[in-house]
């Protein structure tokens, strides 16, 4: 521990001199009695006194940190020694000792006279040095690209024990330990690391077993990961069928599922579990040795993992002749260059794919993929700017004065290629409108996202709400998006997502500021309620509300996991729920009424008569005769439509072909106009000519526009919006940059020209 300690020296004369000694603790270590002569364990007639075979122990323990050491610092030769024949000795002497003695007694059911601290001890110090030289070797498997010389099957030890067991500093607190957290049910004594493998590559991996892989804590977890990048080493060098890669996929999916379970049940409680007895954050030299090592990175491990199946399964899939030089390629796109990963941009490498796209076809491929929108756009804007006074063909009423606020999902860099297209970076756009005029300034809600995404130049953070997708460097970071509603509140504009916290933004600069309830629950058939117009209790006590409802899945970038996709014949319409609450929780509510048959979507109300019932509701929908919206309820929201339930009566707009809608905003006339009396607002695609216009409508006349406010670019598609009136803003500023009083230079074309005489 010396020379270790010296090896490490600032001062380059110890650090050398350390250098070359250690090579002659290496030798001494390999030739050590106790680590070359006999390995056959004392036994008795309870199986090995592994307490009496200390020394054989702590001889294989030198040996492995010989190994390790070397592997780390030392000199190419070294290192190169270490690979070839040193480390094949430490495995050779592991199965001459007998992975199988590496085993503890069902010491949970033994009384306190009969238990052996030493014994304890000893058995868990060679279960933890048998796991540890497993896992250098699948360290040389992962960084090195050599062959595994340790086999899963062979694995028939226990499991380490938890921490607080193996750390306690005294016989009486370890076996207090051991009968706090580890059963009495002798079926988990029969755990070995051979057995808990195979049960996280069965299909039928139920919760319990679940249950009890994860209690199996961090050290034995990263084992288990490690050993999944074994298989895969075996799969990539083989011709085997990708069938193969199913059990290790499965695996893969079981293995996540049991660190899910481990995080929420112990890691949020560290320090306070059996398996981390103090916190990371402590220093001090007692407690160093008892902090949780790099076996807290596991689910790096297994993003490595699934990158590198995700790329076998797509050479497979291409049908590669060449596999070794495509899979050379594909880990390139993880780059080995030495530079900061987070400052390294990675997004612009081509991959051997595009590059015979490139000569085939003679075009250029985007480093951007194609991915879906809800409204059927998909080109990026990234877009931040402002525009002053926009065209506008009519004219807007004097009546209307404030900002309609919309929020797009606008990924900054090119995001995932299989993620979906409610994923992508909040982006604000605002619509400032007085006295007929309209300024327009589009701005990114700085989420902690999007400044990690922006400063990388890449994408950082991976599928929708699976954060094993993501860059280890960002998974402290809070991945909301902020992209899928805006509300006024308390003077604050807040940028919301649903699932995260919400971002505070100026509403004049779009710059960022910086318990549970009661609850039932009601069923219906198998169906998608998406979002919803208004909502009211009825003078009976019983709820009503509005919404679209879809007969199947309405978002196929959510398939489900039979992998189907909707059915051509979907029915969409737009129908009132009605729920009785004298009914108890779990009861099912009656068939809803239909109240417009046509797929629809993003319903809107006169806002003054939220939770009131209402008479008119404002819908995105397919326009029936110029689109049939039965074989595509996803694409196509062509038109709007006013419905009164009052008379029944739908009245539709139509903004021409090749034009798309978005979800419409009301704006009353007045305070106290009637309701349903003003204008509707709405975003209109113009597909052909790849830009937007904003259409304002008038209720009387719902047919035609008033005015259309043309943008001369292409906008992305909102999710949601909201109009906030000028008197609710406080003081009218101005959205966009005003031009302060000056003084004119005087240096004009016509000014006069003055010039002095000559004398």
């Amino acid at each position: 521990m010396v020379i270790i300690g010296a090896c490490v020296s600032p001062d380059s004369q110890d650090n050398s001199n350390a250098h070359t000694w250690f090579n002659c603790v290496e030798e001494v270590v390999f030739v050590d009695d106790d680590f070359t002569g006999n390995t056959t364990l004392t036994l008795d007639s309870h199986g090995p006194r592994l307490s009496i075979d200390r020394q054989r122990i702590q001889a294989l323990q030198a040996a492995y940190t010989v190994c390790v050491y070397q592997n780390w610092e030392g000199t190419d030769i070294s290192k190169s020694r270490i690979r070839r024949f040193r480390y094949a000795t430490v495995v050779s002497t592991v199965r001459d000792i007998g992975i199988t003695t590496a085993k503890h007694q069902v010491y949970s059911q033994q009384a306190r006279h009969e238990f052996s601290w030493d014994d304890f001890v000893a058995s868990e110090e060679l279960i933890r040095t048998f796991l540890w030289v497993f896992l250098l070797d699948t360290g040389f498997v992962i960084f090195n690209n050599l062959p595994p010389r340790m086999v899963i099957k062979e694995m028939k030890m226990h499991m380490a024990a938890p921490e607080a067991c193996f750390q306690a500093a005294t016989e009486d607190e370890c076996y207090q330990q051991i009968h706090k957290w580890l059963p009495a049910d002798a079926s988990y004594w029969k755990i070995s690391f051979r057995t808990a493998f195979e049960n996280i590559c069965k299909n039928n991996f139920s919760t319990n077993l679940a249950h009890l892989t994860a209690t199996l804590g961090p050290l034995n977890l990263f084992a288990l990961i490690s050993g999944i990048h074994a298989l895969i080493f075996h799969f990539q060098n083989s011709f085997e069928s990708s069938q193969l890669l199913l059990p290790i996929r499965t695996a893969l999916t079981n293995w996540e599922t049991a660190w899910q379970l481990y995080s929420t049940s112990f890691l949020d409680v560290l320090p306070h579990s059996p398996h981390s007895t103090v916190d990371n954050s402590v220093l001090s030299p007692e407690a160093m040795w008892k902090r949780v090592g790099f076996c807290r990175f596991s689910p790096e491990f297994w993003l490595l993992g699934r990158l590198m199946i995700d790329r076998l399964s797509a050479i497979e899939a291409s049908g590669s002749e060449n596999v070794d030089t495509c899979w050379e390629e594909s880990l390139a796109s993880l780059s080995d260059e030495p530079s900061d990963p987070i400052l390294n941009n990675q997004t612009c490498e081509v991959d051997h794919n595009t590059m015979v796209s490139l000569a085939e076809s003679g075009t250029l491929a985007s480093k951007w993929p194609e991915a879906l929108d809800l409204a059927g756009s998909n080109n990026p804007c990234r877009l931040e700017g402002e525009i002053g006074d926009l065209i506008v063909l009519g004219e807007i009423p004097k009546e209307i004065d404030g900002t309609f606020y919309r929020v797009m999902c606008d990924p900054f860099v090119p995001p995932h290629p299989g993620n979906v297209p409610i994923d992508g970076d909040g982006s604000v756009s605002a619509f400032r409108i007085h006295n007929g005029r309209v300024d327009m300034k589009i701005r990114y809600v700085e989420t902690e996202r999007y400044k990690l995404e922006r400063k990388a130049n890449r994408q950082l953070f991976g599928l929708y709400r699976n954060p094993f997708t993501h860059h280890p460097c960002v998974r402290a970071a809070v991945d909301s998006t902020a992209n899928t509603n805006l509300v006024l509140w308390a003077n604050q504009l807040l940028a919301l997502k649903e699932v995260a916290l919400p971002y505070s933004l100026d509403p004049n600069t779009l710059e960022m500021l910086n318990g549970q309830g009661e609850y039932r629950t009601y069923s219906w058939e198998n169906c998608m309620p998406i979002p919803t117009g208004g909502a009211w209790e009825g003078e009976d006590g019983k709820l009503y509300f509005e919404s679209t409802r879809v007969h199947d899945n309405a978002f196929p970038f959510f398939p489900p996991d039979d992998g189907r996709i909707p059915a051509p014949e979907t029915k969409a319409d737009f129908v009132r729920w009605e729920i009785d609450l004298q009914k108890p929780s779990g009861s099912k509510v009656v068939d809803p009424l239909v109240i417009v048959d046509v797929p629809s979507e993003f319903p809107r109300i006169d806002e003054r008569f939220m939770t009131h019932e209402h008479e008119f509701v404002f819908l995105n929908v397919f326009i029936p005769q110029k689109s049939d919206g039965k074989k595509n309820i996803f694409f196509g929201l062509n038109g709007l439509a006013m419905h009164s339930h009052k008379t029944g009566q739908t009245r539709w707009f139509y903004p021409g072909d090749e034009s798309q809608m978005q979800e419409p905003v009301f704006i009353p006339r007045s305070k106290d106009a009637p309701e349903g009396d003003g204008w509707v607002i709405s975003m209109v695609e113009r597909r052909g000519e790849n830009r937007n216009d904003l259409v304002v409508i008038d209720t009387k006349v719902f047919e035609k526009p008033v005015a259309i406010i043309q943008l001369p670019f292409h906008v992305k598609a909102q999710i949601h919006g909201n109009w906030v009136d000028a008197a609710t803003l406080g003081e009218w500023k101005s959205l966009v940059k005003e031009i302060p009083d000056f003084k004119i230079s005087g240096l004009g074309a016509l000014e006069p020209l003055f010039i002095k005489s000559k004398v």
